[in-house]
């Protein structure tokens, strides 16, 4: 919040970006009293150092500009990276000291020989003193756990861990009691808590809300240490429930969240039902959320205890969240199924069943359908819930809305929207006669794939000429889906009547995957056979790379090299937020340099990242989806091909085989004339 970094005198202005490195809660004794507590971070971009205020907010701080900053450099070559309190109280900054500031792939350009480090202190006359704790007393250790030098206190604090210190009687007493003493501080208390509990000493005294000396940090430190071994709490189960339904902080119940994933099942499942009863909560940035992921692992267990507490919970974020988890399991939904009351509930449940296919209808759907369906408010969600079902009547109700031109346009596309996520065959025809029709005619091609009928290649063959660029890729996808497609494909390229220029090397290989006799023996009449030869990537590599580096790139205009990545690669990439999700975005990747680009174009199955591997999925009636694995549930894949999202039941899959190569084709660059392959990548390799 504010700010975020110091300004120019006199003005708001922040120097720089926000790239923070290196972070201090500043704790010494040598800085003014300002400084004290408040949190500090280096402001990469900006070179400058951050001074940041923070404030309890509900379970957590929000952090504001302090002001009163008090270091800003104006040398380019200033990179702090981080910084830290020493034993005197001053401040110790490491300076990476270079030109140079990020994300050069190239370790040869860094400079290497002049790294810095500055100390930064208030006092010009202070002097250094050598301090060396290994050799006071434990009782003085214990004392120094309060000083307001924070490099001493925590140093104490090692020394009195070492499990090979002997530590007196008097020590261990007065260590106990630092928690209990009046206008000790909150930092001491925590440190002594810290310290008892390696001793394995009973430290539930410090749990009681009413003790008037205890903090709520206090309280919550010694929750997480009593939890910290998962399956071994050393804390009873009755207090923790105790303080999860009564302690008046929102930082102890955090602690509680958070310990919740280490406590036994049952354990969990009644804390964070105590928790999730707190009203004052449900609008914290952090406990609704803490709360479910407590519960996840365990509600899953009992169903209608969980769906239950969804009823009961004033925290709506955390009710959705319930009742989101129940829809994604066949159990779940029939226990949520029973539970639906309101047109929300419904809502929920169509959220969830947005990544799965071919889900088994609850047995109480029928009954919950008929009562929620005089809801005006609610027929809409009912309807998409029972069409998720496979309910064939409102299925072909759905069918009958999409064919009728009559109909308003918004009534028409969610009822496309809903047969496209339903996978519903029987929509196919219908399907055919949007291609006529502009307002559905690129969203409808995808879908012919699950057709048969080698009416549709002739069709999609019919109208290619006029289709845009996007929609002609797509159309291509859904030629070489399935041999009875494929086939007459082929067979027009063949006869001279569809040219083959529009078949690129990913369709090819597509049209391989499906494995059909009479589709290979057409692929080797037209295009032969093809053998991938790594050493002539790397000649090819080396070639556009001389080029490159020898060509007057003022001749050379980037922003044709633009129009040609727009053509060739933003179907499948992104650039400024524009393109395809298919392959990685390319967002600042200018930055890896021309080796990155022409290795990674050329030869795009030389190093393949897993989520990029292209996978081959085979249905039963035949078709084959070749894409990437953006999800997969318990019920459905969701494929990513070169046009669109597709949904794949798991019971209508019949082969997966994931492949070691790109979906990117190799060779991309070697079809272009040179002119245009140099513009390519010097728009690729320009800033932006």
């Amino acid at each position: 919040s504010g700010e975020g970094g110091a300004g120019k005198p006199g003005t708001r202005a922040v120097y720089g970006g926000h790239s923070h490195v290196g972070t201090m809660i500043y704790n010494g004794d040598n800085w003014p009293a300002i400084y004290r507590d408040h949190l500090f971070t280096h402001n990469l971009h900006g070179h400058q150092l951050n001074h940041q205020h923070m404030v309890r907010t509900g379970s957590g701080y929000e952090t504001f500009h302090a002001g009163y900053d008090l270091l800003y450099s104006p040398a380019e070559d200033y990179i702090p990276v981080d910084l830290q309190t020493g034993p005197d109280g001053a401040v110790y900054v490491i300076d990476w000291t270079d030109t140079q500031h990020c994300h050069n792939p190239d370790d040869e350009k860094w400079d290497r020989s002049n790294g810095r480090i500055y100390r930064i202190s208030w006092t010009e006359t202070y002097k250094p003193v050598k301090v060396d704790l290994g050799k006071v007393s434990d009782v003085e250790l214990v004392e120094l756990l309060g000083s307001t030098n924070g490099w001493k206190a925590r140093t104490a604090l090692r020394l009195l861990i070492d499990p090979t210190l002997d530590m007196s009687i008097q020590a261990f007493g007065e260590l106990e009691n630092v928690p209990l003493q009046p206008f000790a501080h909150p930092i001491a208390q925590l440190r002594s808590a810290a310290a008892i509990q390696v001793f394995n000493s009973d430290n539930t005294r410090y749990l009681d809300p009413r003790a008037p000396l205890l903090t709520a940090e206090v309280r919550a430190w010694t929750i997480q240490l009593g939890t910290e071994e998962p399956g071994k709490p050393l804390i009873s189960k009755a207090t923790l429930l105790k303080l999860a339904t009564d302690d008046p902080s929102p930082v102890v119940r955090l602690a509680l969240a958070s310990a919740m994933p280490a406590l036994p099942v049952d354990w969990a499942f009644d804390i964070g039902s105590a928790l999730a009863m707190h009203g004052e909560d449900k609008d914290d940035r952090f406990l609704p959320k803490m709360i479910w992921f407590g519960l996840a692992r365990v509600i899953e267990q009992d169903w209608a205890r969980g769906l239950a507490l969804a009823e009961k919970t004033p925290m709506p974020s955390l009710a959705d969240s319930i009742r989101w988890y129940a829809g994604k399991s066949a159990e779940g939904r029939e226990a949520l199924v029973k539970t639906l009351k309101t047109t929300r509930d419904l809502q929920m449940l169509a959220f969830s069943l947005k990544d799965e296919a071919a889900v088994k209808m609850p047995a109480a759907w029928p009954q919950v359908q008929s009562d929620l369906s005089d809801k005006a408010d609610a027929s809409d969600a009912v309807r998409e819930v029972s069409a998720l079902f496979g309910d064939k009547a409102v299925l072909a109700e759905t069918r009958s809305l999409l064919a009728d031109t009559s109909k308003a346009m918004p009534q028409r596309k969610a009822a496309f929207d809903l047969l496209k996520r339903t996978g519903d065959v029987e929509s196919t025809p219908v399907f055919v006669k949007l291609l006529d029709e502009p307002a559905f005619s690129s969203a409808v091609i995808p879908l012919l794939s699950r057709s048969k009928d080698p009416g549709i290649a002739t069709g999609l063959m019919m109208r290619f000429e006029a289709l845009s660029p996007t929609d002609r890729s797509a159309a291509l996808g859904v030629l070489t889906s399935r041999a009875e497609l494929a086939k007459p494909l082929l067979e027009a390229v063949k006869a001279g009547s569809f040219d083959k220029k529009h078949l690129s090397s990913l369709q090819i290989r597509q049209m391989r995957n499906l494995n059909h006799a009479d589709i290979n023996t057409l692929l080797d009449a037209t295009w032969g056979k093809v053998n991938e030869s790594s050493a002539a990537a790397k000649a090819s590599i080396a070639k556009l790379k001389k080029a490159y580096e020898s060509a007057p790139l003022w001749a050379f205009n980037a922003k044709s090299g633009e129009q040609t990545f727009q053509q060739l690669c933003a179907v499948c990439h992104s650039m400024g937020g524009v393109g395809g999700k298919l392959g990685p975005d390319l967002a600042g990747s200018w930055r890896n340099g021309l080796d990155y680009f022409l290795e990674n174009i050329i030869d795009p199955n030389a190093v393949v990242g897993d989520n990029f591997q292209l996978h081959v999925l085979t249905k039963k009636d035949g078709s084959v989806v070749s894409g990437i694995i953006e999800q997969e549930t318990d019920t459905a894949i969701t494929a990513r091909t070169v046009t669109e999202s597709v949904v794949i039941a798991k019971t209508d899959l019949k082969d997966r085989q994931k492949t070691p190569v790109s979906l990117m084709p190799p060779g991309l660059l070697e079809a272009l004339p040179e002119r245009k392959a140099i513009e390519l990548l010097k728009y690729l390799l320009s800033r932006r």
